[in-house]
């Protein structure tokens, strides 16, 4: 086990003995949904970068006539 991890089951037995349940189910929702958020993080991103691209070509290319 890792230091990193000691210091999290340390932060979360108050949370886990609340909750009643064992500090490596609390351990892996935590990092379930830290997983989860990044991925959203990720493919907000991914999406915000096709925008910007998008309405750049838009506004830099002719395809479309202007009216």
């Amino acid at each position: 086990m890792s230091n990193s991890q000691t210091r999290w089951d340390q932060k979360y037995e108050s949370l886990s003995a609340l909750l009643g349940c064992s500090n490596d189910a609390l351990w892996s929702i935590i990092y379930l949904m830290k997983k989860r958020f990044h991925d959203i993080m990720y493919y907000f991103w991914v999406y915000r970068q096709f925008t910007a691209a998008f309405s750049f070509i838009m506004t830099t290319t002719t395809i479309m006539p202007q009216s």
